[in-house]
């Protein structure tokens, strides 16, 4: 991390040794879907019976979640498919 913040190495060369340190390197397309669902959760905001309660607009309802997974896991399993 120190060499990164120095600028001794790149941001793509800390994200490789990153990935053989914690041990997956070559799972990065799992790790970037993975990365973006989690990301997703945080957005997810069940519906409030509460009609004071507006969601923002990048909030997501359960449809707009579920959705979202789906084409997330969707484009994961075609690019495994294509490799």
């Amino acid at each position: 991390m120190t060499a990164l913040e120095q600028g001794k190495i790149s941001s793509e060369e800390f994200g490789v040794k990153w990935a053989e340190l914690w041990g997956y390197a070559g799972d990065e397309p799992f790790a970037e879907m993975r990365d973006k669902v989690f990301t997703a959760c945080d957005f997810f905001i069940e519906d409030s019976e509460d009609p004071t309660i507006k969601a923002q607009p990048y909030e997501l309802d359960e449809k707009q979640f579920l959705t979202y997974v789906k084409d997330t896991l969707a484009a994961y399993e075609m690019q495994m498919s294509s490799d």
